[in-house]
């Protein structure tokens, strides 16, 4: 994972097989000491013994993340729209300078304060945003907390994230044109909701995200466990708290989909054809509807990934996407030809269009980057606004 530093550039060597080693004291077997480990957001663990749990003696003393230019962590305390209180996490550059204009970045999946001092490990992208690569490239990250309503979890991301955007966007350092969501898996679900009822944001990032809680309400997560998805509609993470057959009202008000056509961000999506836990279908659908809608969308596939993408190469791909179509959005950066021609199916694998392009600009004579064209031809452009005002027609069968 590289961290950008003003003389270098920082290779993480965070690698363990697994989780991370576990974190609970271990006492001698012979002696009333014991071996713990300590951490901070800006500190990485480290090993210490101690017999009365208020002196710590240092056994290790190492510190990549003085190599690099590593983050500092904040507890943001705001108001949401019904008077209650909400927290979350904001992450800054170490180098911060608070008369600067950041590009900020909201990322997403339940409660997440209780990381405040967490040390975070970086590691390529499997679906996720990866928070000290893009904060050590000149990104403010913020993660709130999610409190939901039954039957009205799309609402409550909602008032949560925009409430969020709303506080953090009156301090002076926060650049308000620029901030851009992100999320994966119920994370994606709310960037996909997020994207139907509101405006606010610059960039959006959907992976291994649904959209129909209509169509998979009674299926099963047949490449995983084969349990039926109902139980976790009505009563786990989806929390509609009744059936689709009481309420179908509430299934239609939660499912993306159905307002499709309010999108006006650019989204990045990812989808993978193999997903044990989102079927691929789900992005296929919400992607197939943006383009005949004629809005800004792209979608990546990895073939034999899953709901998170494990290998190297997925990985690198992913990590470098998304951080070039967040630099177009939130710092003007030059486009990736990816970005602006697509790459064909019988190119995959072959053509990556990672490429950034410039043009000449006629009027001043400079190098910029070329006006976007999205995915859709001029052809198709006429096709999809001919399709929006077409004039209904009868059909009667006798």
């Amino acid at each position: 994972v590289l961290l950008s530093s003003q003389a270098c550039m920082f290779k993480g060597t965070w690698e363990f097989d697994g989780d991370d080693p576990p974190v609970s004291p271990v006492k001698a077997s012979n002696a009333g000491v014991y071996l713990v480990r300590r951490q901070r957001a800006d500190e990485s663990p480290n090993y210490f013994w101690t017999a009365d749990f208020k002196t710590f003696n240092r056994i290790t003393d190492i510190h990549p993340e003085r190599a690099c230019n590593w983050l500092t962590t904040e507890l943001v305390t705001w108001r949401l729209p019904d008077g209650n209180t909400c927290q979350g996490i904001l992450y800054k550059p170490e180098d911060f300078d608070p008369g600067k204009k950041y590009p900020l970045i909201f990322h997403y999946y339940e409660n997440v304060s209780e990381g405040l001092h967490e040390f975070i490990r970086p590691q390529m992208t499997r679906g996720p945003l990866n928070i000290p690569y893009y904060v050590s490239n000149g990104y403010l990250v913020f993660t709130p907390d999610m409190h939901y309503r039954i039957g009205h979890p799309g609402q409550s991301v909602v008032n949560t994230i925009v409430s969020a955007a709303e506080c953090l966007s009156r301090r002076p350092y926060v650049d308000a044109r620029h901030m851009g969501i992100q999320g994966h898996s119920r994370g994606g679900w709310e960037t996909n909701y997020i994207l139907t009822h509101t405006h606010l944001f610059a960039a959006a990032m959907s992976s291994s995200g649904f959209c129909d809680y209509v169509a998979l309400y009674n299926g099963a997560r047949l490449l995983r466990s084969g349990i039926s998805r109902q139980t976790t509609y009505e009563k786990v993470y989806q929390r509609i708290g009744t059936t689709l057959w009481d309420r179908p009202d509430l299934y239609i008000e939660n499912s993306p989909i159905f307002q499709a056509a309010k999108v006006t961000t650019p989204v990045l999506m990812m989808a993978n054809k193999v997903d044990n836990d989102v079927p691929f279908e789900e992005g296929v659908q919400l992607f197939t509807a943006l383009r005949r809608l004629g809005k800004r969308a792209w979608m990546l596939q990895y073939d034999g990934q899953s709901h998170l993408v494990t290998s190297e190469r997925a990985m690198t791909d992913l990590e470098t996407r998304m951080k070039q179509f967040f630099d177009v959005y939130l710092k003007d950066s030059a486009c990736p030809r990816w970005m602006l021609y697509g790459i064909p199916a019988k190119d995959k694998g072959v053509e990556d269009g990672l490429q950034l392009v410039y043009e000449k600009d006629a009027r001043t004579g400079r190098w910029v980057k070329p006006a976007e064209g999205g995915l859709l031809t001029e052809e198709e452009k006429k096709r999809a606004e001919s399709l929006e005002h077409r004039r209904a027609t009868t059909v009667t069968i006798q």
